[in-house]
């Protein structure tokens, strides 16, 4: 198996373990009785999957986009470049942002129904108002329109992946031709620059979204640009090949969570992770070329888009039909059914959201604007 092969094998099947991660932390969050059961890297530092997932995104478009920019940035191959990302994201996107806008509706509805019109003003509100859907539309909420979340929580970061796509090939076009050094120089700056944005704003974590989400998703995009030239060192490739390496830094993962180091030591762990993955051609490719995991990997941009939904659906129904909320209605064992369930209604979900919607819109989009 050639490594183009073991490179989509792999790292897809990653992305499909990345997605049910954040799907898990965010069941977590919302169930408390349960998140006291398990370790705090599923509970306290799921949403640093996202961050694995913009460091393979610069990676990926780095392996197929990097030579289209190298000493050549014409309009055409820009406007083809976005064209085909618009495509990737934004038709699925925006069905389920309707679907968000649909389902606030109806729960509006039934409430009001059930509790009268003095209920009205409960919905459409905060989080979910209606001033915040043209920022939605526009996939501007990554960049501090608002000072909070908004609508389809986890699209923050498809927001900030769009914006960073903007800018994507003016990185290639001025680093692809420079030397092995320069690249070491960009990855040393992207993991300096977290450091900045995490210290700046006076966090201790990278769990930063909808105000410099796009910082963040700009600076991880650089990295995996960076890591997509290094790999083909001879020496680096040599000694990370094997199944060793490949299993030493799959481990470190959840142990890094678990000790709880650093957020910008877990990112560096999936920076290397993704290069190791890239690289092996043993055991560990073939284990992550298996059926099951290459389909969540595949649908796992539609998981990571109608998790929030089923979330919202479950919270509304709980309140307009049990006067409840999550945290109160589950016990700590019924509550892990309900992460089960979220789970797999995501994949399923997640799968019809694909087949409909995702794969022939994008195919549909392309040869509309190209």
């Amino acid at each position: 198996m050639n490594n183009q092969q073991i490179y989509f094998s792999a790292l897809t099947s990653m992305r499909g373990v990345a997605a049910l991660g954040v799907v898990l932390f965010h069941s977590l969050a919302i169930l408390p009785q349960v998140a006291q059961q398990v370790p705090a890297l599923f509970s306290a530092k799921g949403y640093l999957w996202v961050d694995f997932f913009f460091v393979l995104s610069g990676f990926v478009l780095a392996h197929s986009n990097g030579k289209k920019f190298a000493g050549s940035f014409t309009p055409v191959t820009y406007k083809s470049f976005i064209v085909a990302r618009f495509a990737r994201i934004y038709p699925a996107y925006i069905v389920v942002l309707a679907l968000f806008v649909l389902l606030e509706f109806l729960a509006q509805t039934a409430a009001i129904a059930r509790f009268g019109e003095d209920i009205r003003e409960a919905f459409f509100a905060g989080p979910y108002a209606p001033e915040a859907l043209l920022s939605n539309i526009l996939m501007l909420q990554s960049v501090g329109v608002h000072d909070q979340l908004t609508w389809n929580m986890p699209g923050w970061s498809l927001s900030a992946e769009w914006l960073v796509y903007l800018l994507v090939p003016l990185i290639f076009y001025f680093f692809y031709g420079c030397g092995y050094w320069a690249c070491v120089l960009l990855a040393v700056l992207s993991i300096g620059g977290l450091l900045g944005l995490q210290y700046s704003l006076g966090r201790d974590d990278l769990d930063i979204t909808y105000d410099f989400g796009a910082v963040r998703c700009l600076l991880e995009v650089a990295l995996g640009y960076a890591l997509c030239r290094l790999r083909s060192v001879g020496a680096l490739v040599e000694s990370l090949r094997g199944d060793m390496a490949a299993l030493l830094v799959l481990f470190a993962i959840p142990v890094g969570m678990y000790l709880s180091i650093p957020d910008v030591g877990i990112v560096c762990l999936f920076a290397l992770t993704i290069v190791v993955l890239s690289l092996n051609d043993g055991r560990v490719q073939t284990f992550f070329s298996v059926r099951p995991l290459l389909f969540i990997g595949t649908i796992s941009y539609s998981i990571y888009l109608v998790q929030w939904l089923l979330f919202r659906a479950v919270k509304l129904y709980l309140a307009i039909y049990l006067d409840t909320n999550p945290a109160e209605y589950f016990s700590p064992s019924t509550g892990w059914i309900f992460v089960g369930s979220i789970i797999v209604g995501s994949i399923l979900m997640g799968g019809l959201l694909y087949w409909q919607v995702e794969k022939p819109m994008h195919d549909r989009v392309k040869r509309t604007l190209l």
